[in-house]
């Protein structure tokens, strides 16, 4: 998986009214108020690059392997990988935006969103609709982002929620969870990607490659 950052600034105003008022001469009924005006600027840039917990590297790509299996293991397997962005040098952000794209020739099975089929590598990519990889985010998602945003226009996610991976464009956009004090300054994106086959019996020998870009942009 290949990571690609997107950075942004924001700008708070905070115009601050003036309790008194002041009136120009006896005779006249001009009235002033005086504005004191007062700007913050908040520049919130994060480290180029995610650090992925498989491999311990920051930017390029990140390679799972699942191993080889033979018709009498067990199938399913699940690999556990965190993708982690680091904010130690700046504010944490105030929302996150997170896109998933498949590279082709894999592909996402119909009617799901979370299911990617990858192609099986013999003399030539071969598609095939048997062996799949279900994505899921993982248990410490909820530290990072808020299962319950305060802004409707935001999503909420929760552990266990499948990972969208057909929308590729609009991407859905999360509240970051502030650690109120504690100075945490890492945002993690834990998955949960699952190796199932339909039919063992009908699987044939190779390798089964997908590619996954991951694009997290924040603000």
């Amino acid at each position: 998986m290949r990571a690609t950052l997107f950075t942004a600034c924001q700008v708070v105003a905070l115009m601050l009214l003036s309790p008194g008022v002041l009136a120009v001469g006896p005779d006249h009924k001009d009235i002033s108020v005086p504005f004191e005006l007062k700007a913050t600027y908040r520049n919130i840039t994060c480290l180029p690059g995610l650090r992925d917990s498989v491999n311990g590297i920051t930017g390029g790509a990140t390679t799972i392997d699942f191993g080889t299996f033979s018709p009498s293991d067990k199938t399913d397997k699940t690999v556990s990988v965190a993708l982690t962005l680091d904010c130690s040098q700046t504010d944490l952000p105030d929302t996150v935006k997170t896109v998933f794209e498949v590279v082709a020739p894999a592909s996402v099975g119909e009617g799901t969103v979370n299911t990617l089929y990858p192609v099986c590598e013999l003399q030539a990519p071969q598609p095939q609709k048997n062996l799949y990889y279900e994505w899921k985010w993982g248990s410490d998602i909820s530290k990072s982002v808020k299962s319950s945003p305060v802004s409707p226009a935001r999503q909420g996610l929760n552990p266990g929620d499948p990972v969208d991976l057909t929308d590729t464009s609009a991407g859905y956009v999360y509240e970051v969870v502030h650690d109120g004090g504690n100075n945490v300054k890492t945002l993690s994106f834990p998955l949960d990607i699952t190796r199932k086959v339909k039919n063992a019996g009908e699987l044939k020998a190779g390798d089964y490659t997908a590619g996954v870009k991951v694009t997290i942009s924040y603000e």
